[in-house]
């Protein structure tokens, strides 16, 4: 059973059509999938369109129900997304502002289960040490960490990510994908993930959808969609995909194509 299904989706800004029609394989309970491509291929557009944030047109099912058609306060409850900008750096603490969203997202919940969903994900992020700090105090990559425990605390049946590595180290990027991955097997969730690492994609995403120009290369494996052949048509690299000791796929980069 499918937990997201997206057919024919099409998106614009304005005049200037960005998605034409994308598609993905359905996607079950607890998956990660990695959205790669060139910049302007289309990711954050797809998550956009998603999160409801510009007009799609097109089919996607969440859980067996029409998610474009969802008013924007049932679509809060149900998906997630976290934008490429970093948070502002404000007065407010940590735990004020993953409170206030979820606050926002999920107005029924009491406070001690909103307490123990903020202590959980802060717990799962490595950010307990954050928690009353104030985010004007605070580096950009750990507001990076903040505002994605925005998303984690929520739970919701969607995770949109946009980059959601961009500003942290390398530790860091291992510890939230794995933190992501986790959410989603817990939560049967399921998580689209923009980024820019391919190697870190192959390591941590069930799929992978490979964008240029608002439609989709390929999709599927990582084993399947990521090739030579489509390494060159959506970067204008010549590139390999190698094995290492580990038996995991890398993609080694030799040239910039004419």
């Amino acid at each position: 059973m499918s937990a997201l299904a997206i057919r024919a989706l099409s998106a614009a800004y304005g005049r200037h059509a960005v998605l034409d029609r994308v598609a993905l394989p359905p996607l079950p309970p607890g998956s990660v999938v990695a959205l790669l491509g060139a910049n302007g291929a289309g990711k954050s557009t797809l998550l956009k369109s998603l999160a409801g944030l510009i007009r799609a047109s097109g089919e996607v099912d969440l859980d067996g129900a029409p998610l474009l058609d969802l008013a924007p306060a049932a679509r809060a409850r149900v998906v997630g997304y976290l934008p490429q900008s970093l948070p502002s750096a404000t007065s407010l603490i940590a735990y004020e502002a993953v409170d206030g969203a979820l606050r926002a997202a999920c107005p029924g919940l009491a406070a001690a289960e909103r307490d123990a969903r903020i202590e959980s994900a802060f717990a799962r992020l490595g950010l307990a040490g954050l928690a009353f700090r104030r985010l004007d105090r605070i580096s950009g990559g750990q507001r990076q960490l903040v505002a994605l425990a925005q998303v984690l605390a929520r739970a919701p049946r969607l995770m949109l990510l946009d980059e959601p590595t961009s500003a942290l180290d390398l530790r860091w990027q291992i510890f939230v994908l794995e933190a992501v991955r986790g959410a989603a097997r817990r939560d049967r969730a399921v998580a689209l993930v923009a980024i820019h690492d391919i190697n870190l994609a192959l390591r941590f995403a069930d799929a992978v959808a490979v964008l240029k120009d608002g439609r989709v290369l390929a999709a599927g494996p990582p084993r399947a969609a990521v090739t030579p052949d489509t390494l060159a048509a959506a970067y204008d690299v010549a590139a390999r995909v190698e094995t290492c000791s580990l038996g995991l796929p890398v993609v080694v980069a030799d040239r910039a194509l004419a």
